[in-house]
């Protein structure tokens, strides 16, 4: 027998415990259907392809990958937050990466940046990175909720108006370039088809859309 955490409220419970003694959450019960799991909004969510996924990374490139996400995620919090140094000498493959990982997660969990939640997928990837993508609890509303995922971007010299300039839906960022699609996580293909990218953030976008 030994002591975990439950995902729900942080207490110790044993792990041959139905529920958790402080809030009843069920431990062996749903969580056990999946290798990999953590609770979003209430949901156990399964990351059994999310882990797979990120795990099959270099040791160097699954740290620039979560360096890169929890940059992403307190930039846009706080703009101007200063961008680490990557084992890798490619940013923009860093940024891919980081990229190509959350919009997959956007798209299974239905996350958007009309329902403001886009820009969470960086914090959960940190998260599940942290954790070992088990055995914790994820909810949307403690972030959403707050103003500050709304961005409030002031450059400090005025700009002059560019006609068609492309920007990230994202972040606002004007760093794009345009990629080929091919085949992307979960299963997901898009054959030789051009998207932009997004060098700050790596959002990823049709173009026109």
């Amino acid at each position: 027998m030994a002591l975990i955490k439950c995902p729900e409220c942080g207490g110790q419970v044993s792990d041959k415990a139905p529920a958790c003694i402080h809030c009843g959450y069920p431990i062996t019960s749903e969580n056990s259907n999946y290798q990999y799991s953590c609770l979003i909004d209430g949901e156990v969510i399964d990351l059994t392809y999310l882990e797979k996924a990120v795990n099959e990374l270099s040791l160097e490139d699954k740290d620039d990958l979560y360096n890169q996400c929890k940059w992403s995620f307190e930039t846009w919090v706080r703009p101007g937050v200063d961008k680490p140094i990557f084992n890798s000498n490619d940013n923009i493959q860093v940024a891919l990466n980081a990229g190509n990982i959350t919009n997959a997660i956007n798209k299974f969990l239905g996350w958007n940046v009309q329902n403001k939640k886009a820009v969470l997928s960086y914090k959960l990837l940190t998260l599940c990175i942290e954790n070992d993508f088990n055995n914790f609890s994820f909810n949307t509303n403690d972030y959403i909720s707050n103003e500050s995922l709304t961005p409030k971007i002031q450059p400090s010299h005025p700009q002059p108006f560019q006609q068609n300039q492309l920007t990230c839906p994202r972040c606002g960022s004007t760093s794009i370039t345009t990629e080929e699609q091919g085949y992307g996580l979960f299963g997901w293909i898009g054959a030789s088809q051009k998207k932009n990218l997004c060098q700050k953030c790596g959002y990823k976008w049709w173009p026109g859309r």
